[in-house]
């Protein structure tokens, strides 16, 4: 497999692009490479168009995991896109506390991909004219519909403290 142009489309932050799985055990070979093993959630970082390789990171979270925040090149092929659970909308706005969460706004429509303790993967949608992206949120500030309720257990989740 060539790396050649591996990056060629770069993502000038660390916020990730898209989120998928991994299908395959990957050992990397070289430091810019990343290991991988079957079923991992891996963020992907950057990406060029019909490129063999794709920049990913592993998944770790709400909180940053700095023993696997690494990020490096894995072929394209070992990876698939991960299928959202369901739809849902923002409850309440949310800023993000750090790279692997992403900041929403009241109402804004999103997918969710995972849930992990009380946190919710996400990807938004576009939202007023201004980019969605992809990370955690808060999963009590989210409303899931219907299709997916007895999939993420809402009632799991407490509700947010109210602002005084």
């Amino acid at each position: 497999m060539s790396r050649k142009n591996a990056g060629a489309t770069q993502n000038t932050s660390s916020a990730p692009l898209d989120v998928m799985v991994a299908q395959w055990d990957f050992t990397a070979r070289t430091n810019d490479e990343l290991t991988i093993n079957e079923g991992d959630h891996l963020f992907i970082i950057s990406s060029g168009a019909g490129e063999e390789w794709i920049q990913a990171r592993h998944v770790t979270g709400a909180q940053v995991d700095t023993s696997k925040s690494s990020s490096g090149l894995v072929p394209r092929i070992y990876l698939e896109k991960l299928k959202p659970l369901c739809r849902g909308s923002a409850l309440y706005e949310y800023k993000a506390e750090n790279e692997n969460c992403v900041s929403m706004r009241l109402g804004q429509k999103l997918d969710v991909y995972m849930t992990q303790g009380k946190w919710m993967l996400v990807k938004l949608d576009v939202f007023n004219g201004k980019p969605g992206g992809l990370g955690y949120v808060p999963g009590n500030y989210v409303d899931v519909f219907d299709s997916g309720k007895e999939i993420l257990q809402p009632s799991t989740f407490k509700e947010p403290p109210r602002e005084v």
